[in-house]
């Protein structure tokens, strides 16, 4: 018999078997175990079981990946959405692969240097080899650094309410930047991150994923503060849709490791390339 909802939820989807396709896991956060398994991930096929649950009243946050029907059937009254970090991180890593395929299709299939692109961290004999190849290629190197800065962004946590506040113009202005740009994979990133802005910017003070079974929601779930998101301005004419990618580091350019460098003084990184918009510091 399944029980009341757990104050900590999280959503996520599975494929169960051939037959009878993907299901939804549904997860107790809080204590690292699973709630309930559905069959289907539709909007259709889930709405009926969501309309019964008991204890959504009690439920406080519910983490799930940047799926609209998952986002469309959670009613909860007292609930905060908060976005799956490893959801978000994937997503932003997928267009980046598809926006190099789109700049070099031929590097793109090279299992090398696809494993170097994947990688977090980078042995001092790897670092070179890709180092090179994106001097190469400036337009994917600028593109490169600037996923790695925004990734650097989204990945942090445990930070408070007036730490959040100060994050939030960043990840607006990288977000607006994508919307700008002129390749299709880097607007259609832009426009999922900008619908699901305020779930993304909550995964700051909620350091949740379905992913992990070591979430720790306890201290923040009733104490989170709806962050104010600021409305940027629009180009107003073609001669503004320029890329400019300012990264600041102390080099002035972003690592190819992933380690998040020491501030120092700005640099400024100028690429003639057919993407982006206005300045912006991750």
């Amino acid at each position: 018999m399944v029980t009341r909802c757990p104050q900590v939820l999280g959503i996520d989807e599975h494929f169960f078997t051939r037959r009878s396709g993907y299901a939804t896991t549904l997860c107790d956060l809080s204590h690292h175990k699973i709630y309930d398994v559905v069959l289907g991930r539709s909007e259709l096929s889930l709405e009926a079981y969501f309309q019964k649950l008991e204890g959504k009243a009690e439920v406080r946050v519910v983490c799930m990946d940047l799926a609209a029907n998952y986002r469309a059937l959670v009613h909860f009254p007292n609930a905060r959405i908060v976005a799956d970090r490893f959801h978000v991180i994937r997503l932003i890593n997928h267009h980046f692969l598809a926006c190099w395929r789109d700049i070099d299709g031929v590097g793109a299939k090279n299992r090398g240097l696809l494993s170097l692109m994947r990688r977090h961290r980078l042995r001092a004999d790897q670092q070179p080899r890709l180092a090179a190849y994106l001097a190469a290629h400036p337009v994917l190197d600028a593109i490169y650094r600037f996923k790695q800065r925004l990734c650097y962004l989204l990945l942090k946590k445990h930070r408070t309410r007036k730490q959040c506040q100060q994050l939030v113009p960043r990840f607006l202005r990288a977000v607006y930047q994508l919307r700008q740009a002129d390749l299709a994979q880097l607007v259609q990133l832009g426009q999922t991150l900008s619908a699901w802005s305020e779930e993304i910017v909550s995964m700051w003070r909620l350091p949740v994923t379905t992913e992990s079974p070591k979430a720790s929601t306890t201290k923040w779930s009733s104490s989170i503060a709806r962050p104010r998101l600021p409305q940027l301005p629009k180009l107003q004419t073609a001669s503004q849709r320029v890329m400019f990618l300012e990264i600041s580091s102390g080099s002035g350019l972003a690592p190819i490791v992933g380690v998040e460098p020491i501030r120092r003084d700005p640099g400024r990184l100028r690429v003639p390339a057919r993407a982006s918009a206005l300045p912006v510091t991750l």
